[in-house]
């Protein structure tokens, strides 16, 4: 007779990166796989869209929570500048948790605003019963109703308030301590427009491309060898390169140099140039210039320059309109 072996479904999973992601060699370098991955694809938030970086600090706030980075991509938000889960992601995770015996329940009391919402759960650890209420009057008094939430959907509001109250108070491991994005809401609009904080950085404007070279290089005296007088650019760490440089510049234009920092100087400027036509022109650029006789570490960092004016170029505009192209 066949026997049916029973297979361990979860040996069968990706590992999980782990929380060392960041200071793990290997782990760093496929967790930057991963995160552009899930940058470059529709399933994620436009807000992650094209985000690298914020990625992967998504993927390594999950791996710390032992969660999924897909759901956790898909409820983290970022509201002047600061980061805040879902209210109700934040319930979901208290009730998967294991924190409280079946989960939070609510008492609703009174209307308008007299309306009081009690949010309820039973301690796992010791069998407890806590609560904490979230009422209209102590949403006046603390300013949340400038949210205009408040008075399009009042009892949701507190309900969610309620919750997010006792879980950062009795189980705030669940979430690492962060805020609902209602919260943060509700702070942003108690502090008014005039004294809100906005960290998000400006998005970059066309003046702003503009890049300069970001090492140091400096003149000595040439050897014997060559004519009295002579300079050349000796770079610290690297050896000396030719004497003779070309370069394509954006016009098509052939440019050619004899002083290796002119050689740099002057690609930098072109590449400037090109980039005020667009992504696809400075792409043309870039491959039209094999940057021949530059040190690689010059060549990286011509490079690096590149991605973050694309970076900027292909950054949504803060009035909402359209990219640039």
């Amino acid at each position: 007779m066949n026997e049916i072996s029973k297979v361990d479904t979860r040996s069968a999973q990706p590992a999980m990166l782990g929380a060392n992601m960041l200071f793990n060699g290997e782990a760093f370098a496929q967790g930057q796989r991963v995160a552009n991955l899930f940058a470059n694809s529709q399933l994620v938030p436009q807000h992650l869209r094209g985000k690298v970086a914020d990625c992967f600090i998504a993927l390594h706030i999950a791996n710390r929570m032992g969660e999924d980075p897909l759901t956790v991509m898909q409820n983290i938000y970022i509201v002047s500048g600061k980061a805040g889960w879902s209210a109700q992601y934040m319930i979901a995770r208290a009730r998967t948790s294991g924190a409280f015996k079946g989960g939070i329940t609510w008492d609703v009391a009174g209307e308008g605003d007299g309306l009081a919402v009690t949010a309820k759960a039973v301690l796992a650890s010791s069998g407890e019963q806590v609560a904490i209420a979230a009422s209209m009057k102590m949403a006046k008094a603390e300013g949340w109703t400038k949210n205009q939430k408040y008075m399009s959907m009042p009892e949701l509001m507190l309900r969610y308030r309620s919750a997010t109250l006792l879980i950062r108070l009795y189980a705030p491991e669940v979430m690492l301590g962060m805020q609902t994005i209602e919260e943060v809401e509700d702070v942003n609009a108690a502090r008014g427009p005039e004294n809100a904080k906005d960290i998000t950085p400006p998005r970059p404007t066309a003046d702003q491309f503009r890049v300069e070279p970001d090492f140091e290089v400096r003149e000595v005296a040439d050897s014997d060898e060559k004519a009295a007088g002579e300079t050349t650019i000796v770079e610290d760490g690297t050896s000396e390169p030719e004497a003779s440089f070309t370069l394509t510049g954006h016009d098509g234009q052939v440019l050619e140099y004899v002083d290796y920092k002119d050689f740099v100087r002057g690609a930098y400027a072109e590449m400037n140039e090109a980039a005020k036509g667009g992504e696809k022109t400075l792409a043309g650029w870039r491959e039209s210039n094999s940057l021949e006789g530059m040190t690689p570490e010059d060549i990286a960092s011509i490079d690096h320059a590149i991605g973050e004016i694309v970076k900027a170029i292909n950054a949504k505009p803060a009035d909402g309109g359209s990219k640039m192209v």
